[in-house]
């Protein structure tokens, strides 16, 4: 009677613990059903951030930059020109001014003829004329200059946005599949378990089977 009780006693504790054994199988069965699919998730995160169109963005700034630097180049360039079209025309309008406010040489002192004030005067009028046309002519040229080149840096700050973006999205990226490593070694870890418990579980069913 003795013996029977102890022998109940051995199999109610290889039971429990049997039971124990399933209900971790279990556990881990259902944790790494959870890994797997985080991992599956993530991998379509990824595989969806690398499937955007990638675009050498850094050679589409660099040709950006070329063309500021050339419409900048020619606005200087137009800018001189409006400069010099200013300072002949004060040229010209002091000498017209000196030919109608005087009929003597104030140098020489001699007469200036009517007829050599006229022709100076008339001749510093269209010159003025034609500096005024170029210098009109200059100032439009540099508003629309400078109207490229704020369509040219509106351009270049989207491309620098586009970078950002794409480097914070390449940050996500490698921290995503940091995680995805992490879960594959926790997953590593598991299957050794796993196969630990079965090697306890057959262990407890031949000894349950060797006590029948």
């Amino acid at each position: 009677r003795a013996n029977n009780l102890g022998l109940q006693l051995v199999k109610d504790k290889i039971s429990n613990q049997e039971k124990y054994l399933k209900k971790l199988q279990q556990l881990n069965t259902d944790h790494k059903k959870q890994k797997l699919a985080e991992i599956a998730e993530l991998n379509e995160s990824i595989t969806s951030a690398n499937g955007d169109q990638i675009v050498d963005n850094a050679a589409l700034l660099t040709e950006v930059h070329s063309k500021i630097e050339t419409i900048v180049s020619r606005i200087n360039e137009v800018e001189k020109f409006e400069h010099q079209f200013k300072v002949k025309q004060k040229e010209l309008i002091k000498e017209i001014k000196f030919y109608e406010s005087n009929d003597i040489c104030p140098t020489c002192d001699q007469g200036i003829e009517e007829s050599l004030k006229s022709a100076k005067t008339a001749h510093a009028r269209t010159k003025n004329e034609e500096l005024e046309n170029g210098k009109t002519q200059a100032t439009f040229t540099i508003g629309q200059l400078n109207t490229k080149l704020d369509g040219i840096k509106q351009t270049k700050a989207e491309i620098v946005d586009t970078i950002n973006a794409r480097n914070m999205r390449n940050v996500q990226i490698q921290e995503w599949q940091r995680r995805v490593n992490l879960l594959n070694a926790d997953l590593a870890k598991f299957e050794e378990e796993t196969g630990s418990i079965d090697v306890a579980k057959t262990q407890l069913d031949d000894l349950l089977t060797e006590k029948n």
